[in-house]
């Protein structure tokens, strides 16, 4: 049997992002297991904070046992400088205690001091091609931290194939070394709602007779909210039908200006902010809007561009970095610094009933082929990968 640790001392307090991942990955492992000896051979050590024990206990029983979770009680006492500086001087020793045989961190990092193997996962490459959309302080973390993973670790994953392209050709990785497991969804858990909590929902939006642009994302400049604020309002002056804007995300940094242009729009009448919504309201929001628009600057992945392909709805995105290679022919593409650019994609997305219809079945197509079961197996041979390496 071998011993990996999964490091998700990391995990947000909401689960979106890193945390989608985390537990994707432990579903689609959970889900494999009857089927792959590798994965029945693995014990699984999950290290977490004490506030996601309670979300990480069903996968106990479905390993069969053999998933033991481990309280990091430090990783939350401690704030994010402290767990950062913990996870160097403290998860090496949890290592050695636990006489684990590999070490699987989920954002970035790896244990310097520890000489088992590790992997770890690079989620995309914005810190080196858009440093300017992240925190500086983080910029400077990561991009030290992740090129001593890049020496140190046995295998790297990231989750899509420009992002690959992008980090082996910044930090000079060997292509046989980064492998891409791309994300999964979770399809049965978007949808059908039930007509009558859809009816609900739209009632309480107040938008019945308009159509409604949908967002769900962070706010953040990196999402570039700002823009497709000034897109639905251009949109709203040459349209046939009302328009309307929903937006649903926690407030991320630098959100100040863009909850202002959310506020004005909203005193107008053709916008709502939700604020951060749970996984049944976001749901809801993502078949109850005629399109949901992502025009990210950019992105190593881009969950909403999958999530509103497997909730059978038109999607708007960007037509660079990942999201247009998640999309692939399902999306309607834009130009995500041209507001007139992201107002046009809106408007086919919206009026043209032929086109809407063939980007919906594509998609519904296209989604199939991301499920976490992939991702798992994927993420599975890399660590066996990493342990024959050892």
């Amino acid at each position: 049997m071998a011993r990996v640790l999964l490091d998700l001392t990391p995990l947000p307090s909401s689960k979106a992002g890193v945390g989608r991942y985390a537990f994707g990955l432990l579903e689609g492992l959970a889900s494999i297991r009857k089927n792959d000896a590798f994965v029945q051979s693995l014990e699984l050590i999950c290290l977490a904070k004490p506030s996601d024990t309670a979300a990480l206990q069903p996968y106990v029983e479905s390993f069969g046992g053999s998933l033991e979770i481990v309280e990091a009680s430090w990783a939350q006492q401690l704030g994010r400088v402290g767990r950062l500086v913990a996870e160097q001087a403290v998860i090496p020793k949890i290592l050695w205690k636990l006489k684990a045989d590999a070490y699987h961190g989920i954002h970035y990092t790896v244990p310097l001091r520890w000489e088992g193997p590790s992997t770890t996962v690079f989620h995309d490459p914005t810190f080196w091609t858009h440093p300017h959309l992240h925190l500086a302080s983080k910029v400077a973390y990561f991009r030290g931290m992740a090129a001593l993973a890049v020496k140190k670790a046995a295998k790297l994953i990231t989750v899509s194939e420009w992002s690959k392209r992008s980090l082996c050709s910044i930090l000079g990785i060997d292509t046989a070394s980064l492998i891409v497991c791309p994300h999964g969804v979770e399809s049965s858990r978007l949808g059908p709602a039930k007509p009558e909590e859809l009816e609900a929902f739209k009632d309480m939006l107040g938008f019945r007779e308009c159509r409604i642009v949908g967002f769900v994302a962070t706010l953040e400049p990196r999402k570039n909210l700002a823009r497709l604020v000034a897109a639905v309002a251009l949109l709203r002056r040459m349209s046939p039908e009302p328009v309307a804007l929903v937006v649903a995300g926690q407030i991320g940094w630098k959100a100040s200006a863009l909850l202002r242009a959310i506020q004005q729009a909203q005193d107008r009448g053709w916008c709502r902010y939700l604020g951060y919504i749970d996984e049944g309201t976001k749901r809801l929001l993502l078949e109850a809007a005629d399109v949901i628009a992502y025009p990210s600057i950019a992105e190593g992945f881009g969950f909403p561009v999958l999530e509103a392909m497997a909730s059978g709805t038109p999607v708007v995105t960007s037509d660079r970095t990942a999201t247009a290679e998640i999309a692939g022919e399902a999306g309607f593409l834009a130009d995500p610094y041209d507001v007139s650019s992201i107002s046009e994609a809106l408007a086919r997305a919206l009026f043209d009933q032929n086109a809407r219809e063939l980007k919906r079945q594509a998609g519904l197509r296209r989604v199939a082929a991301y499920t976490w079961e992939k991702a798992a197996s994927c993420t599975a041979k890399v660590w066996k990968e990493a342990l024959e390496s050892a």
